[in-house]
């Protein structure tokens, strides 16, 4: 992907406004009045016929009486004017362009055309443009205002260049800039998408965490076009520690044509989406309210070495609220070391018991010390790796308890969230406040705030995990091409069962010992050769749910069954479907029983063929649980996507079991992630249900599969 021609969006040294207007509440008039004010140090250029002049600066009646090479172009005249508008831009050998205008594919057919028609005008020209109907860009440090909706770069911020911000909705991003600024929170690069008929969400992520030193980005998401590119954006943000923390909206769109197997039925984009985000380290929040106390923690660059929490609260009550709602979120409340608790002890008034939480009870905030000697004890505590301190102020203390909170969280290596409240409005305003002028990480609600903490402890997980491995995800081990060359000679839409196994063969994914008997007679002569108990099952491309049409006959132990079943089993699929092509019946062997799960593939509309793992067995509609990850799978992420299941614990030892076949386990998941990016537009989905897997050293073997194919 070349990103080069984006430093001429982001880092302009001359820029057009076309339909520059000397009104700076216009969309031509304010990026003009915002550069100018900003400071921008490059060029300016207002271009519009009926001015002479504005704010200033000499204004062009067209681009080609300007005379230089431009870097960026402001386009915001109406819409039957932009391609004309852009044609001059390519002629003046303009490189990129925001435009403002709206009009577009957002209002219709006519749109749709004239959008086509930019974009073809940009490819001519190879224009690379933002928009249309987009509210534009700011990237701060360069003083590069050009958009529409913020008109200045605050005059202060505590934490500079914290975050960047992508959205596809213009004016819940500036809704988002403007609060976290409020915050204290300087955001280095503020994009609006608009339409995206050029440059995208992916495109822009690319770029920001390539080319700029953001601490985390943040987005508003509806979708991305491109899931591939997203996937290696992804990749390169965790590799290089920059979280992403998205507002993914679209959680319940109404369901296209329900598919023929479980796993393409029962997983929604959404939960496609989710799964990549888990797999990724992608943070997903759901409100603004959320998101800010995460960019104030990771705009400090201090990542927990784990998910140890020490909690310090002024209320008894709030204390075991705390505790509990950090246990609920994946935190570690930990007892505290033996050193910590004399510290404690030796500096605490004598009714407080060294625990963890540390009841600082309202002595804390009245006498002058408390705060401070039990903060420093807990946060040199090894057990511990972040903390987070829930107080109460009252009048004049108020100023001493932040200057030692700010006194903790400027020394210390460890990360700090702190949650101020009073009963007096006026305290807990000034509470807040000198927070925010500390930079010290502080959120209104508890439950934002343990959610905080333990985002940040996880994306470290994600973090460490990738730094500690070497491993390439998605090599084939010469297998690629192999599955193309076996289905390319099949027209119909779906394989039999005993076709669908082959093809797993393929990859290395273990079936049953099983054969295609075509008569009785034939059928107790396999069962005879594979050892008794067998399984009947119709082999046909017609049936694919064979239990439904009575198709399958298990536990058979002598001739006689196995004669009485297969005449049974062929008369019943005739009864099911006359019209169905019979192949036979399969004659399988009896796999003892294990643990069930099922393995899939779907193909998705923005990510392409992803793998899906659930419980499986007979209730596998009723149990809904999946997991799912995107193509290349590592192995950790392999891992990670089984212990995801709600029924994982099924895998380890219970009872009289021990523990499951988990390596054969991890392995089947990667050869499927291997075929799925093999068939990659071949397959449209694939079950293999049940998966039994055996105890450890036993493997795994797919019962029965099912393939359907574009």
């Amino acid at each position: 992907m070349d990103l080069e021609k984006l430093h001429c969006l982001f880092y302009p040294k001359s820029i057009v406004i076309i339909g520059a207007s000397s009104n700076p509440l216009k969309p031509g008039g304010q990026p003009l009045s915002a550069l100018v004010a900003a400071g921008y140090s490059g060029e300016i250029f207002p271009i519009n016929p009926r001015y002479e002049e504005i704010n200033g600066l000499k204004c062009y009646p067209n681009l080609k009486s300007v005379g230089k090479e431009i870097d960026l172009a402001i386009i915001a005249v109406p819409a039957k004017y932009v391609p004309g508008m852009l044609q001059e831009c390519g002629e003046a050998k303009v490189q990129t362009a925001v435009i403002f205008t709206s009009g577009f594919a957002e209002t219709g057919e006519e749109g749709k055309k004239l959008q086509e028609e930019i974009v073809s005008v940009a490819n001519k020209y190879n224009i690379r443009f933002a928009g249309p109907n987009c509210l534009g860009i700011v990237n701060a440090p360069a003083k590069v205002m050009a958009n529409f909706a913020v008109s200045h770069n605050p005059e202060k911020v505590v934490k500079d260049n914290a975050y960047a911000f992508i959205s596809q909705s213009g004016g819940f991003g500036t809704i988002t800039y403007a609060e976290a600024q409020k915050q204290g929170l300087g955001a280095q690069i503020l994009v609006s998408t608009g339409n995206e008929a050029d440059l995208d969400f992916t495109t822009f992520l690319h770029y920001i965490v390539e080319h700029t030193d953001v601490k985390a980005v943040a987005a508003y998401l509806e979708g991305v076009k491109d899931g591939k590119s997203f996937v290696q954006a992804a990749d390169k943000a965790l590799t290089k520690g920059i979280p992403l923390i998205l507002l993914k909206v679209g959680k319940h769109e109404i369901a296209a044509q329900a598919a023929k197997s479980h796993t393409g039925s029962m997983v929604g984009n959404d939960d496609i989406y989710q799964g990549f985000f888990h797999q990724k380290g992608i943070i997903r929040v759901n409100s603004v309210e959320e998101m800010l106390p995460l960019l104030s923690l990771f705009a400090d660059k201090k990542l927990p070495r784990g998910n140890r929490i020490g909690i310090l609260s002024s209320s008894g009550g709030g204390s075991v609220y705390l505790a509990d709602l950090c246990t609920d979120a994946g935190l570690e409340v930990v007892k505290l070391s033996p050193n910590t608790c004399k510290q404690l002890e030796e500096n605490l008034p004598s009714f407080i018991t060294a625990n963890n939480p540390v009841d600082l009870t309202s002595h804390a905030m009245m006498e002058e010390g408390i705060l401070k000697n039990a903060l420093k004890a807990v946060l040199e505590d090894p057990q511990v790796d972040l903390v987070m301190v829930y107080f109460n102020v009252a009048g004049e203390p108020t100023r001493h308890i932040i200057a030692q909170l700010e006194e903790a969280y400027r020394t210390a290596d460890k990360p700090i969230l702190c949650i101020g409240w009073s009963h007096n409005e006026e305290d807990h305003l000034l509470a807040q406040e000198l927070m925010r002028q500390a930079g010290i990480p502080n959120t209104l609600q508890v439950e934002h705030g343990v959610k905080a903490l333990a985002t940040l402890a996880s994306f470290a997980g994600h973090f460490r995990m990738r730094q500690a491995s070497q491993e390439s995800p998605g090599t084939t081990n010469g297998l690629v091409g192999k599955g193309k060359e076996y289905l390319a000679g099949f027209d119909r839409k779906a394989l039999t069962e005993r076709e669908a196994k082959q093809l797993l063969q393929l990859y290395n994914i273990p079936v049953v010992r099983e054969e295609v008997a075509r008569s009785a007679q034939e059928a107790v002569s396999l069962a005879e050769k594979i050892g008794y108990p067998v399984v009947l099952k119709i082999l046909s491309p017609d049936i694919l749910h064979k239990t439904e049409a009575g198709g399958v006959i298990l536990n058979l132990h002598s001739a006689e069954e196995v004669t009485a079943a297969y005449d049974r089993i062929i008369n019943n699929a005739k009864a099911f479907n006359p019209e169905a092509h019979l192949e036979g019946v399969l004659v399988a062997e009896l796999i003892p029983p294990g643990r069930e799960l099922i393995l899939g593939i779907k193909a998705d509309p923005t990510f392409g063929n992803c793998v899906l793992v659930g419980t499986g067995g007979v209730f596998v509609e009723v149990l809904r649980d999946f997991a799912s990850g995107v193509p290349p799978i590592s192995r950790l992420e392999a891992e990670a996507i089984i212990k995801r299941l709600k029924g994982y614990p099924m895998l380890e030892a219970f009872r009289n079991l021990g523990p499951a076949d988990l390596e054969s386990l991890v392995e089947a998941v990667l050869n499927l992630s291997r075929m799925a990016l093999d068939l990659e537009g071949i397959i449209s989905e694939l079950e293999i249900n049940p998966l039994i897997v055996g105890e450890k050293g036993q493997g795994v073997k797919a019962v029965d599969a099912l393939i359907t194919l574009n």
